[in-house]
C-alpha cells in the first residue's frame, strides 16, 4: 500500500514554503495582493480537513492548495476527543482486537436502527480505514503505550447483554495525540495552513465554485479556485444553534455560548456557508451525554421522571442512557441516599458535597421533601423505589436488566436528587452530500466544485438523532476527508 510518506517527495516551485507554528496568526502569511489563486481550498483544520489536505498532496505533490482555519490551532474537536473506531491494520492485527467493515455496521444497526444507516456510504468510508489508521501509527500515533487502551468499550457489559462487540481504541494522549502528528504531517508536508483566517462567503456562478472570500483580523482577500472542501465541523457551541436544530427534543440546553459543549469552535458556519445555495440539511439532535448542569454525575443508579417512573437500566452504557433519556417529555433526575453515599470514595463524597454547596444538587430529608420540591409525583415515586428495593434485596433485577449487584438502593435518608442535563460533544444535523462527498442541492445534483466532509457531513452516514458513540466522529471524519481529497483529484482532471 502506498504510504503518505513515500508519495511527499517534493513540491513545485509555485507551492508556498513557509513553516508555521500552532500559533502563527494568518495574517502574517497572507500575500500581499488581495486576489490569490489555487487548485483547492479547504475550509476548516480538524482531522476530516487536515486528512484531505495530506491526501490530496499524497496524490498529487505539485497541487496548488490553502488550508483556512478559523482559529489561533489546528485539530478542532479531535482535540477535545477521546477514542478512535477502526478497522483491520497494523494496529489490530498485532493484536486480538479487530473490527470488520461489517462489524461496524452491524453496530450501526444495532445501536440506531438500521432505517437510520447509510449502509454504502458508511461501507465506503470504513473501507478507507486500515489506509488511515496505518499512516496515523506510521506518523507516530502511540496505540500501544502505557496509557493507551486497546480493548473493548468501557462499558463491557453493553456488549455482553446486546450480543455485540466492536472494538474501541484510545492512543496514549487520547485523540489530542492524533491532532498533533496531523499538525506535524502538515508542517512535513509544507501544507499552506492558515491559521485565525475566517471564510465569510463562497462566490458561485452557474452552479459552480469560482472562490472563496477570507477574513482576517485586520484584511479580507480573495482565493480563486477550482474546488472548495468544507469541513468546518459541527455546531455543539453555539446554544441557540443547538436549540433550533434539535427542534424541543433536548431539555436543559442553554442558549447562547454553551459552557458545556467542548470546542468552542463549533459554531455552525457551514449552515451560512450554502444558505444561499439551497442545500438541504440531513438529520436532527447532537452528540449528547447524559450528564448535569455541574459536571459529571452523582453516583447513582436510580433514575425517575417526573411522572416518578423508572424507565431504563442506569447500568447501561452512555449513550444509550442519552437515548432513553431524550425519549421523556419530562425532566429526569437521578436519586441517592446516604447509604450509598457512605460507600463511595472519598472523592466521590467531596464532589456530591460540592456539587450541594453549588446548586445542582439538592438534598433533602425525606422522600415527601423531595417529591414536593421537584413536584414528582409521591405517591408514584415511592411505588417506584420499593418495587426496586424489594427486587435488590432478593437478588434479582429491579426491571429494565440492571444487574442487582449494580442498583444503588433508596432506603436512607437524607437523600440527594440530580437534574439530568446535556453536554453537547458534537452535532449530528449537517448539509447534505453525495457518497463520494459532493455537496448537493434539493434536486441531489452536485454543486461543481463545491465538497464537504466531517461532522459538517455526518449525517450522510446515519441519523435519526442517535449517536453511536465515542470514535464514530473521529475515526468517519478522518476517512471522510480522504475520500473527499481523492474525489477532488478525480473531479478535477
Amino acid at each position: 500500500m502506498r504510504r503518505f510518506t513515500k508519495a511527499l517527495t517534493g513540491l513545485a516551485a509555485l507551492c508556498i514554503v513557509l513553516s508555521f507554528t500552532a500559533s502563527e496568526s494568518a495574517e502574517n502569511r497572507t500575500p500581499n495582493n488581495s486576489d490569490e489563486t489555487a487548485d483547492v481550498v479547504i475550509v476548516g483544520a480538524g482531522v476530516s480537513g487536515e486528512m484531505a489536505a495530506l491526501e490530496l498532496k499524497a496524490q498529487n505533490p505539485n497541487i496548488k492548495l490553502v488550508l483556512l482555519e478559523k482559529q489561533a490551532t489546528t485539530g478542532g474537536s479531535l482535540r477535545y476527543s477521546s477514542g478512535y473506531i477502526g478497522t483491520s491494520s497494523k494496529l489490530s492485527r498485532k493484536s486480538f482486537n479487530t473490527n470488520t467493515v461489517d462489524d461496524v455496521l452491524a453496530f450501526l444497526d444495532n445501536c440506531i436502527g438500521k432505517e437510520n444507516v447509510n449502509h454504502a456510504f458508511v461501507r465506503r468510508l470504513y473501507d478507507l480505514s486500515e489506509y488511515v489508521t496505518d499512516n496515523f501509527i506510521t506518523w507516530g500515533v502511540d496505540f500501544d503505550g502505557a496509557n493507551a487502551t486497546r480493548a473493548q468499550d468501557p462499558h463491557q457489559e453493553r456488549w455482553t447483554r446486546e450480543g455485540r462487540q466492536l472494538w474501541y481504541y484510545m492512543p496514549a494522549g487520547r485523540t489530542n495525540a492524533i491532532a498533533n502528528v496531523l499538525e506535524d504531517q502538515l508542517k512535513k508536508q509544507k501544507v499552506d495552513l492558515r491559521l485565525n483566517a475566517r471564510v465569510t462567503d463562497l462566490i458561485i456562478a452557474d452552479g459552480k465554485v469560482l472562490s472563496v472570500k477570507v477574513q482576517t483580523k485586520d484584511k479580507s482577500y480573495t482565493i480563486n479556485t477550482k474546488a472548495v472542501l468544507l469541513a468546518t465541523g459541527g455546531f455543539s457551541s453555539k446554544g441557540d444553534l443547538v436549540k433550533k436544530m434539535t427542534a424541543g427534543m433536548y431539555k436543559n440546553v442553554p442558549t447562547g455560548p454553551n459552557p458545556y459543549a467542548s470546542n468552542p469552535g463549533a459554531t455552525g458556519d457551514i449552515f451560512g456557508l450554502v444558505e444561499k445555495l439551497g442545500v438541504p440539511t440531513i438529520g436532527t439532535g447532537v452528540m449528547a451525554y447524559a450528564g448535569s448542569l455541574g459536571g459529571g454525575s452523582i453516583p447513582s443508579r436510580f433514575y425517575v421522571n417526573q411522572d416518578g417512573k423508572r424507565y431504563m437500566d442506569e447500568y447501561s452504557w452512555g449513550y444509550n442512557i442519552t437515548f432513553q433519556t431524550q425519549k421523556n417529555t419530562t425532566n429526569c433526575y437521578r436519586l441517592l441516599d446516604t447509604t450509598v453515599l457512605n460507600g463511595q470514595s472519598a472523592g466521590a463524597k467531596a464532589s456530591v458535597a460540592a456539587k450541594v454547596k453549588a446548586g445542582t444538587v439538592t438534598k433533602y430529608n425525606s422522600i415527601d421533601e423531595l417529591a414536593k420540591g421537584l413536584s414528582i409525583n409521591a405517591a408514584q415515586l415511592k411505588q417506584t423505589i420499593a418495587a426496586y428495593n424489594a427486587a435488590v434485596d432478593a437478588g434479582q433485577s429491579p426491571e429494565f436488566g440492571l444487574p442487582a449487584g449494580k442498583a444503588t438502593p433508596i432506603k436512607d435518608g437524607p437523600f440527594y436528587a440530580e437534574q439530568i442535563a446535556y453536554t453537547t460533544a458534537g452535532s449530528l444535523v449537517s448539509i447534505k452530500t453525495d457518497d463520494n462527498a459532493r455537496v448537493v442541492t434539493g434536486n441531489l445534483q452536485p454543486v461543481r466544485g463545491l465538497y464537504a466532509s466531517g461532522e459538517c457531513a455526518i449525517s450522510n452516514q446515519f441519523w435519526g438523532g442517535l449517536y453511536a458513540g465515542s470514535g464514530f466522529g473521529v475515526g468517519s471524519s478522518a476517512y471522510n476527508g480522504v475520500l473527499a481529497a481523492r474525489t477532488i483529484v478525480s473531479d478535477l482532471k
